[in-house]
Formats: structure tokens, sequence, C-alpha cells
């Protein structure tokens, strides 16, 4: 029941928005582009401190009491394709042919960091902290494409 009254804090921001766009034309008859493009974004940071007076700490030397740590990540894709259909029918005979193209885009990147060894819970500053326990960097970034789907349908 002590540890809640405590200067201890688990802080999580979150924030992400996708966009979408679609384009259909009708070119001439018998012809149609089609075309589609998202681009999504994303961010997600979180905070976490415990404070030294912890009773998980009780028995701890002061440079081990304590503890703070900190996550942030990014990402970015993008996604597009474009479709060019054509099709045309005689009498009872139907041709259909389709090509397109895709593209595909992925950023990634997050870091981690953590520190121990708080002498106050009022001075929660990584500047505050005795040793610098890890830190982490990480990302991947790719892209892809697919070119030129083609299709041919005869009934």
């Amino acid at each position: 029941m002590v540890d809640a009254h405590l200067n201890s804090y688990d802080k999580t921001e979150s924030t992400s928005y996708t966009n979408n766009f679609d384009i259909e034309w009708y070119i001439v008859e018998g012809v149609r582009l089609t075309g589609r493009f998202s681009y999504s974004f994303g961010n997600n940071d979180a905070d976490r401190f415990i404070s030294p007076k912890d009773s998980r700490y009780l028995q701890k030397e002061n440079n081990e009491k304590g503890f703070y740590s900190s996550t942030s990540g990014r990402t970015n894709s993008m996604d597009g394709n474009l479709v060019l259909n054509f099709y045309h029918q005689w009498d009872r005979h139907m041709v259909t042919l389709v090509g397109g193209l895709n593209m595909q885009s992925n950023k990634n990147r997050s870091t981690y960091f953590s520190a121990q060894g708080f002498l106050n819970d009022n001075l929660t500053n990584l500047d505050f902290a005795s040793q610098y326990e890890t830190f982490r960097e990480s990302g991947r970034r790719s892209f892809s494409r697919f070119f030129c789907q083609r299709k041919l349908c005869l009934r």
C-alpha cells in the first residue's frame, strides 16, 4: 500500500494515422485505369520510473535503487498499385487483359535505454541516475515492387 503513494509512473503515448487515396478512370470504352495509394505513420513512446523508495529495493545498495526506462518507436509505410484493364466482347466471345504495378515501402525504427541508481524519487531525470544499463537501437527498411501482372481470359 505504501508503494502506491510514491512518485513511480508508467506512461505510454501512441499516435497513428492512415491516408488512403483511390482513383478510377474510364479512359475509353473498354479501357479502365485504377490506382490506389496508402500512407501510414505510427509513433509510440513509453517511459517508466520506479521510485528508489519502492519496497523491492529495501535490501539493495543506493546505486541499485530506482529504475528508469524509455522506449520509442516510429513506423512509416507506403503501399500503392496501378492496374490497367482492357475488355472487349464480340458476339459470344470476350477478351480481358489486365496489367498492373505494385509498390510497397516500410520503415521501422525503435530505441530503448534504461538507467538505475536514483537517490531521491523526486529526481526522475536520467541525469540523476548513477548508472546506465542498456541502450539498443534497431531499425528496418524494406522496399518491394511487383511489376507487370498479366492475365488473359478467353471465353
